[in-house]
């Protein structure tokens, strides 16, 4: 398949972010694709008024190219389903509200597709952009949670724990053919700060028999605000590092894995030092929760047409 014949879409899923998203969709509509060969989709998850508006104002005064949906089900899983169901797009890659994309990358995204056909998704390289100096307590063990993914210069492979960042991710259409979605049991929603659905989706994309691949010319530039250069906001993030942790892993793993981590967590709870601490903190808050959900999977997809190839369905 040639590169020009696959449609892809740039999805941005935006709560309240204000006028600061302007510059994540002026880099969109400025993607060095013609216009008739990519759309931008908004998807504004339970925004105030204000902030709808002015999402509103940007659809009417930029080109086609750009389309808004309202999703008031609250949850970044929810956002990231109703795209699934408003973009027929070939390839639908996804990006933060608060992330600059290169002008080529789309392009790299859609050329890395065409030519490798056995790709289900792909992440891209995410550099962070601080808006204050980065404090000396924030050494580069904890760079990853503000969504940093930086493996080099080169493509490989990806396999769990290096799966695609959510601010910067794409997917083949296939992998969703039939109704897969993401976990809405996982992702943040309001108040609770849980994440990992993206995870949870490579997963079940890697497990259908898909490759995962870091693209590092698809390139995004995060950018990170001062409040989250706080060791209160470290603390919040870290502790709910662990528990969405949990959840994945007994969606994943089932309740006896669980149960088989409780020990070292509770040792690392006692023995690791500082933010650290908070991690395991979070994965034990979490155990109760987790050993009593729901493990039944979500929809699962046939992902590939040919039938001398792997079931690769996301199961």
């Amino acid at each position: 398949m040639q590169e020009a014949k696959l449609s892809i879409a740039a999805i941005v899923c935006t709560l309240d972010r204000g006028p600061a998203i302007e510059r994540t969709l002026a880099a969109l509509c400025a993607q060095d694709l013609p216009a008739d060969e990519f759309e931008i989709l908004i998807i504004d998850n339970c925004s105030r008024e204000e902030n709808a508006q002015l999402l509103r104002g940007a659809v009417r005064t930029e080109p086609p190219i750009l389309r808004y949906f309202r999703e008031d089900k609250l949850g970044e899983s929810s956002a990231r389903n109703r795209a699934l169901r408003e973009c027929k797009a070939e390839i639908l890659a996804f990006i933060d509200d608060d992330a600059i994309p290169d002008p080529n990358w789309l392009r790299a995204i859609r050329r890395a597709f065409a030519e490798q056909p056995a790709l289900g998704a792909i992440g891209g390289r995410v550099l962070l952009d601080l808006e204050i100096e980065r404090p000396v307590w924030l050494d580069d063990e904890l760079l990853p949670y503000l969504s940093g993914f930086d493996l080099g210069e080169e493509q490989r492979s990806l396999v769990y724990p290096d799966f695609p960042r959510g601010a910067n991710m794409a997917f083949r259409r296939q992998v969703f053919a039939d109704g897969a979605k993401f976990d809405e049991r996982l992702g943040l929603r309001g108040s609770c700060l849980l994440t990992m659905s993206e995870t949870e989706m490579c997963d079940r994309v890697a497990g259908a028999g898909w490759d995962l691949a870091y693209l590092p010319e698809a390139r995004v530039v995060h950018m990170i605000s001062a409040n989250r250069m706080q060791r209160e906001w470290f603390a919040d993030r870290v502790y709910w590092q662990g528990r969405s942790r949990c959840s994945f892993e007994a969606l994943r793993y089932g309740r006896m894995h669980i149960l088989r981590r409780i020990p070292g967590q509770v040792w690392g709870c006692l023995h690791k030092p500082g933010l650290q601490r908070r991690l395991h903190l979070g994965y034990l808050a979490e155990c109760w929760h987790a050993l009593l959900r729901d493990r039944s999977p979500m929809l699962c997809a046939q992902a590939r047409e040919s039938g001398s190839s792997p079931d690769r369905s996301l199961r």
